[in-house]
């Protein structure tokens, strides 16, 4: 279990950002606020009475893990890339005939090549890069 202290100022906005796993969240003061999507879209308002969920202090909230696609091209690279390191994987986001390729590889030095261990192809870089971020959730270790 991870316990975090989170204070955000008012008026104050925090990069949108992927959560992997379900939380509770406990609120010991809270204000309302509006969450956005990477391209600015309004997901939620609380200052809005219909799309407000109860918030009040001393209050227990669920939440759902964040999709990958609210997150922008490089904040998912950097994800990608912080989740290779942790697995001491290398990362490989490439075109190779007309598709683009991501792929984590062992990075051991023994073998000829790559010796992929996880991929995603797409005809576009950033479904790949989603690909390869959703199998690096199926197989966590």
């Amino acid at each position: 279990m991870r316990v975090l202290l989170t204070t955000i100022p008012i008026r104050a906005t925090t990069p949108v950002h992927t959560d992997r796993w379900p939380s509770v969240e406990y609120l010991i003061t809270a204000t309302d606020f509006v969450r956005r999507d990477a391209d600015g879209n309004v997901l939620l308002d609380t200052r809005i009475a219909d799309s407000a969920p109860p918030v009040s202090p001393e209050c227990l909230m669920a939440t759902d893990p964040h999709p990958y696609d609210t997150l922008d091209d490089e904040a998912l690279l950097r994800h990608l890339s912080e989740e290779a390191d942790r697995r001491k994987e290398g990362l490989a986001i490439e075109q190779r005939a007309g598709q683009w390729i991501a792929e984590s590889y062992l990075r051991d030095g023994r073998s000829s090549g790559r010796s992929v261990m996880l991929g995603a192809e797409a005809p576009d870089r950033r479904p790949a890069m989603l690909g390869l971020a959703q199998k690096f959730d199926d197989y966590r270790w």
